[in-house]
């Protein structure tokens, strides 16, 4: 696992001229990753997902996270 993240860092670093745009592209997945996702796999293992709430929340929360990630690599690219 590590290796394969380190392969593609490499391969993104390699792919951007600019770094500015390298610096944006990380700095707003993981800005997604730790505003979003991590709060979220942390309450699903230490809470569960016993009731239809706490489903719809944690979805809703993956889905956020996904178009935000998404909006984050849009940005760069375009």
């Amino acid at each position: 696992m590590s290796l394969s993240l380190a392969f593609s860092g490499t391969l993104i670093a390699c792919l951007f001229v600019k770094v500015n745009s390298y610096f944006g592209l990380l700095g707003g997945t993981a800005g997604v990753m730790m505003a979003g996702l991590v709060p979220t796999i942390c309450y699903w293992k230490l809470k569960g997902l016993r009731t239809l709430n706490q489903k719809l929340l944690v979805a809703f929360m993956v889905i956020v996270s996904f178009f935000g990630g998404l909006g984050a690599i849009l940005s760069v690219v375009a």
